[in-house]
């Protein structure tokens, strides 16, 4: 359960990280706007 749990938290972080990389490149380059 504890290893789970911290994958979980892992992928999460990375995820945001991932999201966060985006938003702010974003403004700079168009190429890096979220395709959503």
């Amino acid at each position: 359960m504890g290893n789970e749990t911290k994958g979980l938290r892992e992928l999460s972080r990375q995820e945001l990280a991932d999201n966060a990389t985006k938003v702010f490149a974003g403004p700079t380059s168009h190429h890096s706007w979220p395709s959503k």
